[in-house]
């Protein structure tokens, strides 16, 4: 298989061909990669930065993948799978056309959903999604973003949206508009 590899801590990955990996035991699959989100995380752990420590070279970044399992547990399922690429010895990420992972790393992806679209919403759509979940909201309940500068934060308010319950409000505190003008 063709994969973008990270040789030394801080260099950019390079395409060079690797084997195709297989499980080697009842919970692992293997999933034809159609997208993989590039995000904060893989900078730095590709930059040696990550709280975890550098990463073990040589691997293959990418947190977020999106493919099709075609081997193992559950053959066919599209899934998104997120893997922690660089922090564990021998684990790949998703530039590559194949990943190595365990079944409980995936969740099925809904059909319809474009499998780019399923790759950038990732670990921080799911959070924001489960915690509107959690928050049970009701009919005609509004939903109070704070920090929705971050991506996590916006995740919410695009979620709280298309569920339609939520209306933006400016969520500025009145003394900062009050005290400001009294400088």
């Amino acid at each position: 298989m063709k994969a973008a590899v990270i040789e030394e801590v801080g260099a950019a990955p390079h395409a060079t061909a690797l084997a195709d990996p297989a499980p080697t035991t009842d919970t692992q699959v293997v999933v034809r990669v159609e997208a993989t989100a590039l995000n904060a995380i893989d900078l730095h752990v590709a930059e040696g930065h990550h709280r975890a420590g550098p990463p073990k070279v040589p691997y293959v970044p990418g947190f977020e993948v999106v493919g099709t399992i075609t081997a193992g547990p559950d053959q066919g399922l599209r899934v998104h799978a997120t893997v922690p690429a660089g922090l564990v010895p021998g684990v790949n990420g998703g530039l590559a056309e194949l990943l190595l992972t365990e079944r409980a790393a995936c969740i099925p992806v809904p059909d319809g959903l474009d499998s780019i679209a399923a790759a950038a919403i990732g670990a921080v759509g799911a959070g924001a999604d489960l915690a509107l979940r959690k928050a049970d909201l009701q009919a005609g309940e509004s939903v109070l973003v704070l920090g929705a500068t971050g991506p996590l934060g916006a995740a919410a308010v695009q979620l709280a949206k298309l569920a339609s319950r939520a209306s933006p409000r400016n969520s500025s505190p009145s003394w900062r508009s009050s005290r400001s003008s009294s400088s």
